[in-house]
């Protein structure tokens, strides 16, 4: 009985495995077939929903931009958002951070992250698993993008442009290829969490120690 039982759970789990992997997947814009301006000027505020399998990603507070300009790396369809006052790279009511959520909790994530900005600028990657990241970008003309993603994530992704020296906190950027449930690439510098229970550790081991030095002394 105990071996049947044991062969149950076991062909259980290779089926949610196998489950797992077959959502894997690389949303690039382009293949989704979604066009728009060239400019965020000309652009309006697009919160799409895109399903696949049983999965509903849905992007929030950014657009859909064709060919967008001075964007390094790619000059197809990306989503993103603008509010900067000078040229054409604004997008009225457009949201810091861009959402991506999805209707259940994914495995892991990555996704290329663009700088629109003529300057450096900071960006945030986080999740509502307690993973985030911090990092710098190079100016839209010097190559400014960078793939980043978490080993594991729960289901909600935000990525914000953080305050600049030169612009304060307006934001100019742009995502693309999200991919999430698939292996993660072998030079992706993904951040650790700290366990909330290591804390808590620490300080009982801290206490131990003061603890036998009054008795040493005494």
């Amino acid at each position: 009985m105990t071996k049947k039982y044991f062969g149950v759970l076991t062909f259980s789990a290779i089926m949610v495995a196998y489950s797992s992997q077959s959502l894997a997947v690389t949303i690039n814009f382009d293949d989704q077939g979604f066009t728009g301006p060239t400019t965020f000027a000309a652009a309006s505020l697009i919160s799409p929903t895109i399903t696949i399998g049983s999965v509903d990603v849905t992007l929030d507070g950014g657009t859909f931009l064709s060919g967008a300009t001075n964007l390094p790396g790619n000059d197809t369809v990306t989503y993103g958002a603008a509010d900067f006052p000078s040229g054409g790279a604004v997008l009225t009511g457009a949201q810091n951070p861009i959402t991506v959520s999805f209707s259940e909790n994914i495995t892991n994530f990555f996704l290329d992250v663009f700088n629109g900005m003529t300057v450096e600028a900071s960006y945030e990657v986080s999740d509502n698993a307690g993973n985030s990241a911090i990092f710098s970008l190079p100016s839209n003309t010097s190559g400014g993008f960078q793939t980043i993603g978490f080993a594991a994530t729960g289901d909600t992704v935000q990525i914000r442009g953080l305050s600049t020296v030169d612009f304060g906190n307006q934001f100019d950027f742009f995502i693309d290829n999200i991919s999430f449930n698939e292996a993660l690439p072998p030079d992706l510098v993904t951040p650790v969490p700290l366990p909330a229970g290591i804390p808590l550790m620490l300080s009982g081991l801290l206490g131990i120690g003061l603890v036998a030095r009054r008795k040493k002394v005494a």
